[in-house]
């Protein structure tokens, strides 16, 4: 992944045209949504961290926009020498969100996402959505049709492929006569390598911590800016104040999960993991070992005050730890819903530890900041395909 100057936020004085920050366009039930072809554009794969990460694509651009304001003078009110840093940080098929490379403005945007190992993920968002949100009872008969009925595990690759691809899956990857076969080999490694190119960055959940740290130094960020409190937990609530059941593998799934039908099924999500796995080794080797491991080390150094910080327990999420809903109070500690929740409490052990006196003088916006975030709503009841 190569190296930018900067976030690709709009330079000082922007025009708030559509043209700028993208054209508006009716969804499904008639609501306005916005195209963006700038900023800083996040797809959120539903469980592969995303609330959490997207909590750090919202404090990028929000951090990086403060300090544009302060030298600039500005006071952070939007004065003078605004500067403003747009964010897509949402739910949605990047097909849909028109992200590919001919739709956008490729030097003034940055798209990214995270990745999650394709059963893991799968397994997580049945236990989400189906057994925690819907009670449906896990039973093994339950688990494997559904695991073999996900959308883009019956032919297409795989559900994360079809979720971040920006084009449309172009064969039949799965051979349904022989179960354990991958048909089309070529074509698939074709499309799982435009995928890649048609990313600026993409990062695992398994190494998020390090792709934090990449993606700091890929955009010349400072340190702080990729600190985040983690938005889910098994046995906490989510947003909608569901209790998270922790998932569980028995013996029957862990034997599908583990099989050659299973990766065969979903031979693109594996292959693209594995390219981006080895994208982001690359990019640690082409950024320096010495110098990724100081960024590193100073990363888990500001998580250890995060944590002792007790930033975790001073955030109000969306759902209060005794499942109440608490979205007033979510909304003065969470930057969007569930995502960079505890920023106050991040901005404070950052300030403490590193901000100069003119940063730490300057005033900070007190809620939440809809005019260049894009707002998602809550989160889905589940993603369906396009």
């Amino acid at each position: 992944f190569k190296t930018r100057e900067g976030p690709p936020c709009v330079a000082q004085n922007a025009s708030k045209s559509a043209s700028d920050r993208g054209s508006r366009r009716r969804g499904k039930q008639g609501k306005a949504t916005r195209t963006l072809t700038r900023g800083l554009l996040f797809v959120k794969v539903p469980k592969c961290a995303s609330s959490t990460t997207a909590g750090v694509a919202l404090r990028i651009a929000r951090e990086h926009e403060r300090r544009a304001r302060a030298g600039a003078g500005g006071d952070g009110g939007g004065g003078g020498g605004e500067a403003e840093c747009y964010a897509s940080a949402r739910h949605g098929w990047a097909r849909k969100m028109k992200f590919a490379s001919t739709q956008r403005d490729q030097r003034r945007s940055f798209l990214w996402t995270v990745l999650r190992a394709p059963a893991s993920r799968a397994l997580s968002q049945i236990f989400h959505f189906r057994i925690s949100r819907e009670g449906k009872h896990p039973t093994d008969k339950y688990l494997l049709q559904v695991l073999r009925g996900f959308p883009g595990a019956t032919g297409d690759g795989g559900f994360q492929a079809r979720y971040v691809a920006p084009s449309k899956v172009p064969e039949t990857f799965w051979d349904k006569e022989d179960k354990e076969k991958v048909q089309h080999a070529a074509a698939l490694r074709s499309w799982v390598g435009s995928i890649r190119r048609e990313y600026d960055f993409i990062g695992l959940v398994e190494r998020l911590d390090e792709s934090l740290v990449a993606l700091r130094l890929i955009l010349n960020l400072e340190a702080g800016d990729v600190l985040y409190v983690s938005s889910k937990q098994s046995g906490s609530y989510d947003d909608l104040c569901k209790r998270i059941q922790p998932s569980f593998q028995s013996p029957a799934v862990a034997a599908l999960l583990q099989s050659a039908e299973w990766r065969a099924r979903n031979a693109a999500d594996y292959l693209l993991y594995s390219v981006a796995n080895a994208s982001l080794d690359a990019t640690i080797h082409a950024l320096g070992p010495a110098r990724f491991a100081a960024a590193m080390a100073e990363h888990k150094a500001l998580l250890a005050l995060v944590h002792d910080a007790r930033c975790a327990d001073t955030a109000k999420f969306p759902c209060s730890a005794d499942g109440r809903r608490q979205k007033a109070a979510a909304k003065k500690t969470c930057y969007m819903n569930d995502s960079g929740c505890g920023f106050r409490c991040l901005n404070a052990v950052v300030d403490q530890q590193q901000r100069p006196a003119l940063a730490r003088s300057s005033r900070r916006d007190g809620g939440r900041w809809p005019t260049t975030m894009e707002e998602t709503g809550e989160e889905p009841a589940e993603e369906e395909e396009p």
